[in-house]
C-alpha cells in the first residue's frame, strides 16, 4: 500500500503511484485508462450530437410541411372570390318577398326537426327553441316583415322561439361591418345570417352551432357564454359546438364527412393533431367541397367550412388516440384559430 504524505490522506507529489511505482510528480498517467475515458466522452458527444441533429432535422421537415400547407390554403382561398348568390338583396318591393320569407322560415324549422337527434346537445337545442322566426336587419335594427315591408315590431315581441335575423345584400354594400356570414349576436339574442344561398349540407351544421351558443347564453346562463374570447371557458364552449357541427355535417352527407377524415388519418399516420392537419392535401379539400356541395361558394362561406374541417380533423385524431383529452382539444382550437386562421 502506498504511503500517503499529502493532506487529508491524499497522495502528495513525492508519494509513489500505486500502479507504476513512480513518484506522482513523475507519473504521466496510464494510456489504457485515458483511452477508455476518451472513448466514453466521444460516445456521449456523438449521442448528444445525433439527438440534436435528429431534432433539428425533424423541426425543419415540419416547418417545410407547415409552410407548404399554408401556401396551399392561401391558393385555395384565392380561387374562392366569386360574388355571393343572394336570395334577399334588401328590395322590400318585390312581389315575391313575402312568400320567400315564409318559405325560408319553414325551411329553417325543417332543418331543426331533421337533425334534432344527432346528439344529446342537438336534442337540447331543439327542445329549448321550439320555433324559429325570421326578421330582417334594416337600418341598424331588427324588424319583422309585414305584408312585404318592414314593420316596427321589435325582437322581444316575437312569439316563443329563436330569432334568425336575415342580413340583406344592400346592408353589406353600405359597408356595415358583420363578423361573419352566420353568427350569434348576444345583445339581441338572435342568430344573424346573410340572406344568401346556403348549401343544404352546410346550413344545418352552422345553424345548430350558433343555436348552441344561444342555448348556453339564454337558457343555461353558462359562464362560458360571456367568457372573454381566448379564455379557457370560451374555448371549451367553442370546442363543444365544433364537435356537434362535425357530427351534423357527417349526418347531412350520410357519413361521407367522417369517411374522408378517417381516410386522411389512416394515410398520414400522424403522431399528433398538427401532423394530421398539415397532411391534408389540396385533393382532400376539393373532395371536401364536393361532399358539402360548395365547389362554387364564396370565401365568406368557405372560410367557415374550412375552419370546421381543420378542427374536425384534429378532433377526430384526438378522439381516436387521446380520448377525453379536453386540454389537447383546447390546444387544437387555439392553434387552428391563430396559426391557421384565414
Amino acid at each position: 500500500m502506498a504511503k500517503k504524505s499529502g493532506r487529508n490522506g491524499k497522495l502528495g507529489p513525492n508519494d509513489r503511484c500505486p500502479k507504476c511505482g513512480k513518484k506522482v510528480k513523475q507519473c504521466k498517467g496510464h494510456p489504457v485508462l485515458n483511452r477508455f475515458c476518451l472513448v466514453c466522452i466521444l460516445a456521449v458527444v456523438c449521442t448528444v450530437g445525433g439527438l440534436i441533429w435528429i431534432n433539428v432535422s425533424a423541426s425543419n421537415a415540419y416547418k417545410s410541411r407547415f409552410e407548404t400547407f399554408i401556401q396551399m390554403e392561401r391558393n385555395y382561398f384565392q380561387n374562392k372570390r366569386p360574388e355571393l348568390s343572394w336570395w334577399f338583396d334588401g328590395n322590400f318591393l318585390s312581389q315575391k318577398i313575402t312568400r320567400e320569407f315564409s318559405e325560408r322560415e319553414a325551411n329553417l324549422r325543417e332543418v331543426l326537426n331533421q337533425y334534432q337527434d344527432v346528439s344529446a346537445l342537438t336534442h337540447r337545442i331543439r327542445t329549448a327553441f321550439s320555433d324559429v322566426h325570421i326578421t330582417v336587419y334594416h337600418n341598424g335594427v331588427s324588424v319583422r316583415m309585414f305584408k312585404g315591408s318592414p314593420s316596427e315590431s321589435l325582437s322581444e315581441q316575437l312569439p316563443v322561439g329563436i330569432e334568425v335575423c336575415v342580413i340583406p345584400r344592400n346592408e353589406i354594400v353600405r359597408r356595415n361591418k358583420f363578423p361573419s356570414a352566420l353568427y350569434y349576436r348576444q345583445e339581441w339574442g338572435s342568430v344573424m345570417m346573410y340572406g344568401c344561398d346556403w348549401s343544404d349540407k352546410v346550413l344545418p351544421a352552422l345553424l345548430y352551432h350558433e343555436l348552441g351558443h344561444a342555448l348556453y347564453h339564454q337558457v343555461d346562463k353558462a359562464a362560458s357564454a360571456t367568457a372573454p374570447p381566448g379564455s379557457d371557458l370560451y374555448i371549451k364552449e367553442e370546442v363543444e359546438m365544433h364537435e356537434m357541427e362535425s357530427e351534423i355535417l357527417n349526418a347531412t352527407t350520410k357519413g361521407q364527412y367522417f369517411a374522408l377524415i378517417d381516410e386522411i388519418l389512416s394515410r398520414e399516420r400522424a403522431k399528433n393533431f398538427r401532423d394530421a392537419i398539415i397532411g391534408i392535401s389540396l385533393n382532400d379539400i376539393k373532395r371536401h367541397d364536393v361532399i358539402l356541395e360548395i365547389q362554387n361558394a364564396n370565401f365568406q362561406i368557405t372560410s367557415l367550412t374550412m375552419a370546421e374541417f381543420l378542427i374536425a380533423v384534429g378532433l377526430r385524431w384526438i378522439n381516436q388516440n387521446r380520448e377525453g383529452s379536453e386540454k389537447l382539444k383546447a390546444e387544437l382550437y387555439r392553434w387552428v384559430t391563430t396559426e391557421l386562421s384565414v
